[in-house]
């Protein structure tokens, strides 16, 4: 644990150097929350409600949404999809602790700096043109805290999944951008599914999207009667629980499935190391110092008078260059 909280603090203090990009995305983010409000002014034109929702409910849910959407950015995707590019994500499965926990603690000191300077500020500015935004109740606000960390797992676990496409495919490209479209379409973050025909809404609420937007935010601005908010909180453990379970099944596929046993290879920096079999937590044994490297298969293989071979492998990141099989 002590190492996870360490990372987190080295983010902190890492997010903390780039001035010009909080600056940035503050004024991104209140031109955001100001288009947005402008939206929901003309939508509801004077209407008291719609769909049983106020006007100023509305832009609560506006403001609160646009804060939600800077704490809930991840990077989990990205760091595995740069890692596996690398090369280097087979020293980091060699760590002495879990890479996926590192990525983890990253991404919530990368939230607590969010929190501070964008989303208190954000905040503050919204206050001053809309008004503060307030709960419906201090139990609506204790809900939506335990809501919205849900949802925050659940938010991370999926971009985790994404990211270890990457063991696959190595470049995501443009995928992640339209992952990130889909998921604010799905979930509530832009348009509140109570707007959607019915049923398409029905479909939506059970999948995982809706319970990273759009409950947490019902809750906040009290749309929920205290059994809906406790019945579809449950409902949203559910999905984070059976989530967990696919991110454990794919973690320890993603670390075995591409592992050759028993071979000698060089990464791209002409490093050298050997699998003996496996998976990493099942033993991997460097023979020099280097890292080891997922490898598909042997490309072209030839006996050697040592008893070893040449072999030409193929390396997720790199082609690998030849050397002499040792005697292992």
């Amino acid at each position: 644990m002590k190492a996870y909280l360490f990372v987190t603090k080295i983010r902190i203090q890492s997010a903390l150097a780039y001035r010009f990009n909080v600056i940035s995305t503050i004024l991104i983010q209140c031109l955001l929350m100001f288009a947005m409000a402008c939206f929901w002014n003309a939508a509801y034109g004077g209407t008291e409600s719609v769909s049983g929702v106020r006007e100023q409910d509305m832009l609560t849910y506006t403001m609160v949404s646009v804060i939600m959407g800077n704490l809930l950015t991840m990077g989990v995707e990205g760091r595995i999809e740069s890692s596996v590019k690398s090369g280097s994500v087979a020293l980091d499965m060699l760590k002495p602790v879990n890479i996926y926990g590192i990525y983890l603690a990253e991404d919530l000191g990368d939230m607590a700096v969010a929190l501070f300077q964008i989303a208190v500020p954000l905040l503050m500015i919204g206050t001053a043109m809309f008004g503060f935004p307030a709960p419906a109740s201090a139990g609506c606000f204790l809900f939506f805290l335990v809501s919205f960390s849900i949802g925050y797992l659940i938010n991370w676990i999926l971009a985790a999944l994404l990211g270890m496409c990457a063991f696959k495919v190595i470049s995501m490209g443009p995928v992640r951008n339209v992952k990130g479209f889909i998921m604010k379409l799905l979930s509530g973050s832009v348009i509140p599914l109570w707007f959607f025909p019915e049923r398409f809404r029905t479909v939506l609420e059970f999948l995982p999207f809706v319970n990273i937007y759009q409950l947490p935010l019902g809750i906040y601005i009290g749309q929920y009667t205290l059994e809906e908010m406790v019945r579809r909180t449950v409902l949203q453990m559910f999905w984070c629980a059976a989530l967990w379970l696919i991110f454990q099944s794919v973690q320890k596929k993603s670390c075995c499935g591409c592992l050759d046993t028993r071979r000698l290879i060089y990464d791209k920096n002409n490093q050298i190391s050997c699998f003996s079999g496996g998976c990493a937590d099942k033993g991997i044994h460097p023979i020099a110092d280097g890292i080891s490297i997922y490898a598909d298969r042997a490309r072209t293989c030839q006996l050697y008078p040592m008893g070893g071979r040449i072999c030409d492998y193929q390396v997720r990141g790199g082609f690998l260059r030849k050397h002499r099989r040792m005697g292992i």
